[in-house]
């Protein structure tokens, strides 16, 4: 199950131990392992402190080498692919598509179980409510709407990355590209002019 938290560089280690207490702790308990850089952040006294008390082995990723966390990677990754076609552009909104990101990751199928990744840690499916309620609330209904096209348009996404990538492992050849045929165009070389980091 994943957890996007979004935090400054500028995050001491007590904003991390707090932010960990916020987000994961409360849904999942005490970890026994922990996997991060080496950065002065995680690797901080406190930190230290906290991590030997709780009885939490931590493990770092080795320096310049961040591939050497691989399902960290894989995840960044994902994120910013996702994240991408949502977020405006400015990039100054990618913390509110947050939540409904993390929300269609955690009920996408994976290959390796078959299972949700939400229905593996609570035992079911989340609910969905797939048809809308009206109220006498517009905003409430604005709202509702918005949500609901939000983790539709997020779940039609990751259908379509799972599909590209199940394409790409089959060892087909690439297609052939004619003049005039209409192509997705990967962005992610395209320089922005401010970037948040994620």
């Amino acid at each position: 199950m994943m957890h996007l938290i979004p935090c400054k560089e500028a995050a001491t280690a007590e904003d991390i131990a707090q932010m960990f207490l916020e987000h994961v702790w409360k849904l999942h308990g005490t970890p026994k392992r922990t996997v991060s850089d080496k950065g002065t952040t995680f690797n901080s006294k406190f930190l230290k402190a906290l991590y030997k008390s709780l009885q939490i082995n931590p493990s770092f990723s080795t320096a310049y080498h961040p591939q050497s966390d691989g399902q960290t990677e894989i995840k960044n990754q994902w994120l910013e692919a996702h994240l991408r076609p949502f977020i405006n552009h400015r990039q100054s909104d990618w913390v509110d598509w947050l939540p409904p990101a993390e929300f269609a990751h955690n009920n996408a199928r994976s290959e390796a179980t078959g299972k949700l990744p939400f229905e593996i840690v609570y035992g079911h499916s989340p609910v969905i409510s797939p048809l809308l309620e009206l109220t006498r609330s517009p905003d409430a209904d604005d709202r509702a709407k918005q949500l609901a096209e939000t983790i539709q348009e997020v779940q039609a996404s990751i259908k379509w990355a799972q599909e590209h990538y199940k394409q790409a492992n089959t060892g087909k050849p690439p297609p052939e590209f004619q003049p005039g045929d209409k192509v997705w165009l990967l962005a992610s070389n395209h320089i922005a002019a401010s970037q948040q980091k994620v």
